[in-house]
Formats: C-alpha cells, sequence, structure tokens
C-alpha cells in the first residue's frame, strides 16, 4: 500500500441462467483484467455463478453441483493474484440451501457469509463456525472481517449493511430487480450508509443475463467513499468499475470522531497475507477543495458562507448592545469580502448602513486604484467612508525608533499595518464601534499577517475563509449588484493581491505582489485542506499536487512551495494562539479555541526532511 491507496472494482458480468460453466468462465475472465489494473479487491453480483432467477432450480442438486463446480475454478484462479475476490453463489451445508457471499484469496476461501432466508434459502444467524465446504475447512457465518497485515487500516467486511461495523471497507454483492427510482435509491443509501459509518463500499449488482421472465435487472457496480460515489456503472454488464479507497481519510476521520472501538464483540477477524502497492494515482484530485465546480454547489456555498458570517456578527453585535463597526477598506480582496457580510448583517438586523464605517488609510504602498476602488464601493454600498492617510503618523514613529525610512525591511512594512490598526481601534472606541478583522484562513495559515497589526480586531469575519474561496463570493456578489456596484467588483476581483506596504513601481501600479513573495494561493489552500481536514503528509500531499496541478506547475516549483508552506505554517502558530474570535464557516478551522490546537514552539524538521527526500 503506497499513502493508505487501494485500489478497487466491482463487476456485474455477462451471465447465463443456470450455466455455471459459462458463469465461472466470465468471472474468471473479469479476474484476469482486474488483475492486469492493479486490483487487490474484486466484488461480483450474489449467486453470480447460477444467476438469481433460478428459482425452484435451486432445489436441483445437478445445478447445486454444476456451481460447486464453478466456485472451484473461481478460488483455483485466485491463486494467481494479489487479489481478494467477493462473489456469490448457492452454498449447501447440511440440509440447508444458503444464498452465500464467498471470499477468496491465494486459491484459498477465507470465509462463507450466508445471507438472511429468502424464496428457496435457509437463514443463519449465529456465531461463525469453522466448518468444511469446498474439499476444506473454512469460515462460516456472519460478522466476518478480513484484515491483511501488510495493508495497515484495510478491514473487509462482507455484506454488513445493517449495523455499524469497524470494517473500513464493506464488500456487497447484491442481486435487486430494476424498478423506476430503484437506482436512485441505492446510490442515496450506500452514500448514507458510508457516511454513518465513516466507510467505503465497493457493490456490484445483477445485470445482464438474468431472467427478464418478471424483472429486468440492471449491471449497477458502484464505488463509494464516505458518501462520495467515486465510480459506478453505465449499466453495461462486464465492465469493471475501479476506484480508489483512501483509507487514511477514512481512519482519520474516525479519529477525529472518536466513535469507533479496538476490538468489536462478535466479530471475527481472518488474516491474509495480500500485499497491495498501486503503481498510479486514479483518484481524481480536485485542485480546488474548498471551491466546488457545480455552479449551482458553488453559489450555494457562496451563500452558506455570508450566512453564517452574518449570523456570526449579529450574535456579537446583539451581545455587546453595539449598532457601529468600523473596517479598514484597502480596495483588496479581504476587506471587499469582509465589508460585504457586514453590510448583509446590518440589513438583516434593520441598522442603517451610515453605521458600518469603513476607513481607507492610503500609505506608501496605497496604488490609486485600490484608494479609487475603496471610496468606489463605500459610495455604492451606501456606508460612511472615512480616509484617514497614515504617511505622516508613521514618518514620525521612524523618526521616534530612529529608522531609516530609505531601508525598506519588515520595520518598514509593520509599522505601517500596525499605524493602520491603532486608527481603527481609536475610531471605534470614539465611535461605541466593534473593530471588524478582514484576514482570511490562508494568511493565517502562513502567518502573511502583521502581529497586532491586521492580526488583531474584535470580531475576524474572514477568519475562516480561504483566499480561493473569497473570490467566488465577490463574483457571485457582484453577479446580483447593481451596474456601479458590480462594476467596482468585478475591478477588483482582478487586482493583484497585495498588502501595498512597499512602494508602487515607477508607473503606479502595485509594487508587492503576495503571491510572488510567499507562492500560489491556491497551492497554499490545496496545502492547507488536506494538512488539516485529512492529516497528510507533505509525501502525500505531493503526490496529490503532483496530479491536481500537473499543467501548471513543475515538480521543482510544487516542493519549493511545499517546503514555504510548512515552514510559514508551523512558525506562525503563535500568531493564530492569540487571533481573535470569529465565525467558522467550514470544516477547516484554525481556531485556537475550536479549531486547529499546536504549540507556538513546535519544531519543523520531520516535516521539512520528508520534502526533501521527495522526488519527480
Amino acid at each position: 500500500m503506497i499513502d493508505g491507496l487501494i485500489t478497487v472494482a466491482a463487476l456485474s458480468p455477462r451471465l447465463k441462467v443456470a450455466d455455471p460453466s459459462f458463469n465461472s468462465k466470465e468471472i474468471i475472465a473479469g479476474i484476469e483484467e482486474a488483475a492486469k489494473q492493479g486490483v487487490c479487491l474484486l466484488v461480483l453480483p450474489e449467486l453470480c455463478t447460477t444467476g438469481s432467477t433460478c428459482g425452484d432450480f435451486f432445489y436441483s442438486q445437478t445445478l447445486l453441483d454444476a456451481s460447486d463446480d464453478a466456485v472451484k475454478e473461481i478460488v483455483r484462479s485466485s491463486s494467481d493474484y494479489e487479489m481478494i475476490v467477493v462473489f456469490g453463489a448457492p452454498v449447501t451445508l447440511g440440509s440447508g440451501i444458503y444464498n452465500a457471499s464467498i471470499v477468496a484469496y491465494g486459491g484459498q476461501i477465507l470465509a462463507v457469509a450466508p445471507k438472511h432466508a429468502g424464496g428457496v434459502f435457509a437463514s443463519y444467524e449465529g456465531e461463525p463456525l469453522t466448518v468444511e465446504l469446498f474439499d476444506a475447512y473454512t469460515y462460516f457465518g456472519n460478522g466476518i472481517h478480513i484484515a491483511p497485515p501488510a495493508i495497515p487500516h484495510f478491514v473487509l467486511a462482507i455484506d454488513n449493511l445493517e449495523t455499524p461495523s469497524g470494517a473500513t471497507v464493506v464488500a456487497s454483492s447484491i442481486s435487486e430487480a430494476e424498478l423506476i427510482g430503484r437506482s436512485t435509491k441505492r446510490r442515496l443509501l450506500a452514500q448514507g450508509f458510508t457516511t454513518a459509518n465513516t466507510c467505503a463500499l465497493v457493490q456490484a449488482n445483477s445485470g445482464e443475463g438474468e431472467s427478464t421472465t418478471d424483472s429486468v435487472y440492471l449491471a449497477d457496480a458502484l464505488i463509494v467513499e464516505r458518501g462520495k460515489i467515486l465510480n459506478e456503472s453505465n449499466g453495461s454488464s462486464g465492465d469493471l468499475v475501479i476506484g480508489q479507497i483512501d483509507l487514511q481519510v477514512l481512519v482519520h476521520q474516525r479519529r477525529l470522531e472518536k466513535t469507533f472501538p479496538l476490538y468489536e464483540e462478535g466479530h471475527l477477524e481472518i488474516p491474509c497475507d495480500l500485499t497491495h502497492a498501486p503503481s498510479s494515482l486514479i483518484r481524481d484530485i480536485d485542485p480546488s477543495p474548498f471551491v466546488p465546480h457545480d455552479p449551482a454547489r458553488l453559489e450555494e456555498r457562496c451563500e452558506e458562507v455570508l450566512t453564517l458570517q452574518t449570523l456570526g456578527l449579529k450574535k456579537r453585535l446583539e451581545h455587546v448592545g453595539l449598532k457601529h463597526v468600523v473596517l479598514g477598506l484597502s480596495g483588496g480582496l479581504d476587506s471587499t469580502a469582509a465589508l460585504l457580510a457586514v453590510v448583509r448583517t446590518f440589513d438583516v438586523m434593520s441598522l442603517d448602513r451610515g453605521g458600518i464605517i469603513a476607513v481607507s488609510m492610503p500609505g506608501f504602498g496605497t496604488t490609486n486604484r485600490t484608494k479609487t476602488n475603496a471610496q468606489a464601493l463605500a459610495e455604492a454600498l451606501g456606508v460612511t467612508f472615512f480616509t484617514v492617510p497614515i504617511g505622516k503618523a508613521v514618518t514620525q514613529h521612524f523618526k521616534d525608533i530612529d529608522h531609516d525610512p530609505k531601508v525598506l525591511d519588515i520595520t518598514y512594512e509593520n509599522a505601517q499595518a500596525r499605524e493602520r490598526t491603532q486608527v481603527l481601534m481609536d475610531l471605534a472606541n470614539k465611535h461605541g464601534a466593534l473593530v471588524i478583522g478582514t484576514g482570511d484562513l490562508s494568511e493565517l495559515a502562513l502567518g502573511w499577517t502583521t502581529y497586532n497589526g491586521d492580526h488583531m480586531s474584535m470580531y475576524a469575519i474572514n477568519s475562516s475563509v480561504p483566499k480561493t474561496l473569497l473570490r467566488p463570493i465577490l463574483a457571485y456578489e457582484a453577479n446580483e449588484a447593481g451596474e456601479d456596484l458590480q462594476a467596482v467588483l468585478l475591478d477588483i476581483l482582478s487586482t493583484p493581491v497585495s498588502p501595498e506596504l512597499l512602494p508602487p513601481s515607477g508607473d503606479g501600479a502595485i509594487g508587492q505582489k503576495t503571491e510572488a513573495v510567499i507562492g500560489p494561493y491556491e497551492l497554499h489552500d490545496f496545502f492547507l485542506y488536506y494538512t488539516l481536514r485529512w492529516g497528510f503528509g507533505p509525501k502525500k500531499i505531493y503526490r496529490f499536487a503532483t496530479k491536481a496541478f500537473e499543467d501548471s506547475y513543475t515538480p521543482e516549483e510544487m516542493r519549493r512551495w511545499l517546503t514555504v508552506f510548512f515552514t510559514r505554517f508551523i512558525a506562525s502558530q503563535f500568531k493564530r494562539s492569540a487571533s481573535p474570535d470569529g465565525p467558522q464557516v467550514g470544516s477547516v478551522s484554525l481556531s485556537p479555541r475550536t479549531g486547529f490546537r499546536a504549540p507556538s514552539d513546535a519544531q519543523k524538521q520531520v516535516w521539512i526532511e520528508e520534502i526533501a527526500k521527495l522526488t519527480d
């Protein structure tokens, strides 16, 4: 196994009713094809050696004997491959005929799991037994888990879709006749089951070849991981449906939930020596994990974020009894997004927008473009607008601390940020207002904020919104806005991200571009998501990123910015430990209270050493 990934497949083979010889050949051909694709788990439908629609022919000893011969052939074929095969067959034991799922690996039957009684089939509800079947001893019963020691966290349950299971993967062999809406219901049930039990499901349904006397069967194969459909069939029999399950994702979520016991009473765990190392990454890797690609879902996400920000600020204003807020309005992305959320809050609370005090504080790096946009935005939204130039105050401060203003260092930059915060705090005192922070999640992650400067506020409304989601939010608001507001929002969207703390270029354009210094935010948000949400280390993040961004960045660039990310992320915890309150809007948060908790003096070495070992 590499990076917690296992390649699995489901197959609805072509079959003929009551023809085990033909069916076994189709099944074995499917096993051979799955092996070529690097699959370590293959799931086939219920009763696929005979077809599930044999009716009372299941009482025929001739058919049962032919099915037994087919089972033995299929099991023998499994000896040639590093693959667990789960398939359905009628199984006779004592005086009963059981509809059972057979688990084969390495030329042996690891277990036989009987389903519930129905039609000609008997039911078995007891503990697993050791019985002789198909000329060998094996386990018979329910509650059986297959756990290959060489593949950490791979615990396979068979057809256990009724009660929560400690298994991470469930193999489900079914045979359900198709009716209008039934396939949709199966998907919804699979998504609900895997979400509730934090597991993956590999399911194969009967298809072409089953009797159509009274019903039609759809070759329905499905691979689902914690509510997400990784792959599904198109209704054609004989086509492998392949997916890659991330066991690390499942285990990380279980660790967060702390609800899965180390040992479950009533379950029998059977080891096997299966090994697996998928050579290629076949999962779809989304380069923008915070931003939905479906336009309707993206609009919904934008509205959700704005609603949560509104509710958070509404509660805070009601609690402190204030009807005024102050925020710095730079004409950039973050402060614009914050102002839009504040305006929504005031509208919901039926407060006068004049109580929103937007302050432009031009300094040494402020350009005409951003300054003009700040004023135009405030006017379009109908909020109070102040301009407080900070140049003289900062120049005096340089004299007070004996700093040469020609030295454009960190002191030069941070003095401006802290002066702006002082202005905002004092204006808040003067007007009985709350200072609204405008910094976002991405900046907090990278420490791209001046400690006790723009780092500080009285309520940080953007604190859990990543940079890559702020742009769609502004675009969403622009789409709903009137002509004047839309024009300024679109220009802000096209403005490079910059703190504007260094002088503009000779032509008056922005001279300090954030992403040229610390790296692309699309990469850093990608790194942040997989670090915080799923606990990935640099090696796995790099593997995912090189696929997600293979046409955008070279491996060398990827390693460079990955090093920057972990270096800054770990070193910046002291800023996050002292960060103000702010509403959490997504699954990733850096709040030191309810989100990410870490020491401010942790060492970065283990992460940096892992990056240093990465190769193309």
